[in-house]
């Protein structure tokens, strides 16, 4: 058995947001976080042979995971990946705790339960492909671990075949020395691990113009469903400036 498992990341005050989130108020925020899951669990819904998972910290944010997972039934009634979705969806509550040990935590519990292969993203990854996914997946039935590493040292996938809790409690979660850290864990294990393309974390403003880039570049491909919740509220986010600026 295979699973995926969207991490939503823990809450955050005014005062300890990543740059590129400090300039939405408190409900654009709310708003826009509530677009990357969606469009990220788009995106994972559409992986074959996976089991879905999302963790969130409190427990109270897993309405974050059910108002995406219903935002998607009702856009696509009539698919069969979305109609299923709200059934195949397992929402795992945990407690607020640093990154490094909600991610041990729900590894182990998964693995406990009788998953082969686990793979593991942000839930703020609205541009991420079915694709990446696909190989990380691929990778990982004939390498023991898969990373997905960012372009500022952090890591957006990871993937196992078998538990290893006293590696990842001493990675850096959330960090731009996750990456490092992990490799150099994993060499000292005498582990494998093969590796994804570099991709990015929403952390700095140009990231958002990453997000922005790509949203485009499906659009000018003829992909108009890809990013489409993230679109639609930065659309109404910039229409606020422009309307601000000219009043």
């Amino acid at each position: 058995m295979d699973a995926l498992i969207i991490l939503v990341q823990n809450p955050t005050t005014a005062n300890d947001r990543p740059p590129a989130l400090r300039v939405f108020s408190d409900l654009q925020l709310l708003k826009l976080k509530t677009a990357f899951l969606e469009d990220t669990i788009w995106t994972c819904a559409q992986v074959d042979g996976v089991d879905l998972k999302a963790a969130v910290a409190p427990p109270e944010r897993a309405q974050l995971v059910t108002r995406a997972v219903n935002n998607l039934h009702g856009r696509f009634p009539r698919r069969k990946v979305f109609a299923e979705l709200p059934q195949r969806m397992e929402i795992v509550t945990q407690p607020v705790a640093p990154l490094d040990i909600r991610i041990r935590d729900v590894l182990s519990h998964c693995f406990a339960a009788g998953y082969e292969r686990i793979m593991m993203v942000s839930g703020y990854n609205p541009t991420l492909t079915k694709m990446t996914l696909s190989i990380a997946l691929r990778e990982l039935r004939r390498k023991q671990f898969v990373i997905g590493p960012t372009i500022r040292g952090g890591v957006y996938l990871l993937g196992m075949n078998q538990d290893h809790p006293e590696l990842i409690a001493d990675v850096p979660a959330g960090t731009d020395q996750a990456y490092r850290v992990l490799c150099e864990q994993l060499e000292e294990a005498g582990l494998d691990w093969a590796e994804l393309d570099l991709w990015y974390d929403i952390t700095h403003q140009e990231d958002i113009e990453f997000v922005v880039r790509d949203i485009n570049q499906y659009r000018l491909t003829g992909d108009e469903e890809s990013g489409k919740a993230t679109e639609e509220v930065l659309a109404r986010y910039l229409d606020q400036e422009k309307e601000g600026s000219a009043g």
